[in-house]
């Protein structure tokens, strides 16, 4: 009987017409050979700040720094029950610059057209969560969305956009 949680990061950094996509090695466990953004699990002591995991794993992963990433937002909340855990994925959508990255030793990296990004194998939350960041990057919505994976429903996701907080308020005031 499980009871943990498990919070990970994946962030879709775009450059002009382009996604950063990982693909993932075929000697993986979970998703051999198939595509997602470039992320990891979150470590304890980075559980208060997502943003940090998130630059984390990109430096880690890609080898592009903080300070070539701008506009990084949570765009996509994923929670879903697995094996008696509680798994959340937290999506991140970014901007930068940078083309130039290193090699990965979780798969392959690559800068992705956008109008090629259907063609591809991607993992399916990762498919659901990159096609509501194009749309949250598009529209200019500055909100995020949660989704629960049901999986009473074949594992549909269910998307729900959350506004931004009203302004007085931030996130982590208590009255």
């Amino acid at each position: 009987m499980g009871a943990g949680l498990n919070v990970y990061v994946t962030v879709f950094l775009f450059r002009k017409n382009r996604v950063l996509l990982l693909e993932r090695s075929s000697r993986k466990r979970f998703a051999p050979g198939r595509w997602t953004g470039v992320g990891g699990r979150v470590e304890p002591g980075e559980m208060s700040d997502l943003e940090t995991a998130a630059l984390r794993e990109l430096s880690e992963e890609a080898g592009i720094p903080a300070e070539d990433v701008r506009n990084l937002e949570i765009r996509v909340v994923l929670t879903r029950l697995e094996d008696g855990d509680v798994t959340t994925v937290v999506f991140f959508s970014g901007h930068t610059h940078r083309e130039s990255m290193h090699e990965c030793n979780e798969g392959r990296l690559q800068w992705v057209e956008l109008d090629r990004v259907d063609d591809l194998d991607l993992v399916e939350n990762a498919r659901n969560a990159l096609d509501l960041a194009l749309k949250a990057e598009e529209s200019a919505f500055s909100g995020l969305y949660l989704a629960v994976e049901d999986a009473a429903c074949g594992g549909a996701i269910r998307a729900v956009r959350v506004n931004r907080p009203v302004p007085e308020f931030s996130p982590g005031t208590r009255e």
